[in-house]
């Protein structure tokens, strides 16, 4: 077991035609960050690939017994979306890395519709237009999210149906023993695009800069560590 507190960062490798992920290079550049509270960030860069991408999570979670996971994708939102919820739905819109396109089946047979989180300022959020996360993260990271020049963040019941879903309802699963050293302490988020990404002219203004996503990821995870309990507390 690890002497220090672990929080499990992972994030994706490029797909679909882009040759970067933002989620994948924050994984990398985070690996090994150490907060005042003495917890460390473990990072991991995952395939695209359903059940690729879930055995190298739990791999990682077995290896590091971490006390928190950040699984982290890439949308086409202009903003930070906290996801809450996994479906046990996997219907790929494209094939993963590994040609698996699996359309409208359950990502586990015996499990159930969805998996929620409930940690405060999430849930509490959503029925106000996510002004719960608003609150957590202007309280605790200085700015508010809809600050002039920031990066929004916001809560978010969707996050597709693709490799990010189906790793998040695994994740969930995994750690929905009361036992698990994570338990209540898993969480997905979706990143914007970055212009690395070199998508198409027109999702241009959902750009944002490497410098600015890092420094506000970097934010959220010092926010969720001390609002979500655990060791830092």
């Amino acid at each position: 077991m690890n002497p220090f507190p672990t929080l499990l960062l992972t994030g994706f490798e490029p797909f679909g035609g882009d040759a970067f992920n933002p989620s994948g290079e924050l994984a990398k550049g985070l690996h090994g960050m150490e907060f005042s509270c003495g917890m460390r960030v473990r990072g991991q860069v995952l395939p695209v690939s359903g059940e690729a991408a879930w055995s190298r999570m739990a791999a990682a979670v077995r290896r590091y017994r971490p006390q928190w996971v950040v699984a982290m994708g890439v949308s086409g939102r202009a903003e930070i979306s906290l996801e809450t919820t996994a479906w046990n739905e996997a219907d790929f819109r494209i094939p993963d890395n590994k040609g698996w396109q699996p359309r409208g089946v359950p990502v586990l047979r015996r499990g159930p519709p969805h998996y929620q989180v409930d940690w405060p300022g999430v849930t509490a959020g959503l029925g106000d237009g996510g002004s719960g996360v608003e609150g957590i993260w202007a309280g605790e990271a200085g700015a508010g999210p809809v600050a002039a020049g920031s990066l929004p963040v916001r809560a978010s019941t969707d996050p597709g149906r693709f490799v990010c879903n189906f790793l998040y309802y695994r994740l969930l699963h995994l750690t929905r023993n009361p036992m698990h050293p994570a338990h209540g302490r898993a969480l997905f988020v979706h990143l914007p695009a970055t212009a690395e990404m070199r998508r198409a002219g027109k999702e241009s203004r959902y750009y944002h800069s490497m410098n600015n996503l890092q420094d506000r990821v970097r934010e959220l995870l010092q926010t969720w560590t001390r609002r979500s309990g655990g060791p830092s507390e």
